[in-house]
């Protein structure tokens, strides 16, 4: 059950961070993960070497958040700037 969830939630994130990306080709693609050491970041950090390594015209930066609620947050509010312009 608990790998199901992860999934799903890795699947939520991934999906997140696409849909907000729409519109922009500057090649930068930030990715939040929670603080260094858990299990976030380690995904995180693997995720951005290997998009970075298959791929050179995108820089993906993982960024350090409060978690979850505040990745969360950030991605409603570029939805809501994208959304604007």
């Amino acid at each position: 059950m608990k790998k199901r969830w992860f999934a799903l939630c890795m699947c939520i994130v991934m999906l997140a961070g696409i849909l907000t990306s729409c519109g922009t080709n500057t090649g930068k693609i930030k990715f939040g993960a929670a603080g260094l050491g858990g299990t976030y970041r380690v995904f995180g950090d693997t995720f951005a070497n290997l998009v970075t390594s298959k791929n050179k015209k995108y820089k993906m930066e993982v960024k350090t958040t409060a978690g979850s609620a505040a990745n969360l947050r950030m991605v409603i509010s570029k939805w809501r700037l994208h959304r604007q312009t």
